[in-house]
């Protein structure tokens, strides 16, 4: 796999402290400002998913799309709890205005193991082999087409046959 600038990759089945993910969080961060001057980003919930050695692709049928990110509630109001980010002697130096909170992030993913509010996704969603989306969304394209082709001839036929009925 390709690894482009900024891309986070973190197996979930190895077991990672809270510091390990924002240690890694702060890396990727900083690279993105200290490289490439970016000073503003987006963090997906989905960039790429693999389930063994397969890469897969989230497929939304409703809207007949691959899935790009999910709005997470926990990114609907958060919290910069960074006070000052400052540089000195060429280090980054970030102050906090507050301790991290701990047991706010171990309440979030115990809530998420017992009682997971995002379970409803799953029913509109599917996860189906990278190499495919393309071809399914193209598909339903095309079926969807072809409905709409059909129906338009059924109203056509509707059409000339009342006409036809009034003629008389």
């Amino acid at each position: 796999m390709k690894k482009l600038p900024g891309s986070l990759e973190i197996k979930l089945h190895e077991k990672l402290s809270k510091s390990d993910i924002l240690n890694i969080l702060a890396e990727q961060m900083t690279m993105l400002e200290e490289t490439f001057g970016i000073q503003e980003f987006k963090i997906f919930s989905y960039l790429e998913c693999y389930i063994g050695d397969k890469k897969k692709a989230l497929y939304y049928r409703s809207r007949n799309s691959a899935v790009a990110t999910f709005k997470l509630k926990g990114l609907e109001s958060p919290v910069n709890t960074a006070k000052l980010i400052s540089k000195e002697n060429g280090q980054r130096i970030v102050s906090f205005d507050k301790d991290l909170d701990i047991n706010r992030i171990s309440a979030t993913v115990r809530n998420i193991q017992n009682n997971n509010p995002y379970r409803g996704w799953s029913e509109g969603i599917s996860v189906v082999p990278a190499s495919i989306i393309s071809k399914i969304i193209e598909v339903d394209i095309i079926r969807a087409q072809e409905e709409q082709g059909r129906l338009y001839r059924i109203e056509e036929q509707r059409k000339k046959e009342e006409q036809i009925r009034k003629a008389k």
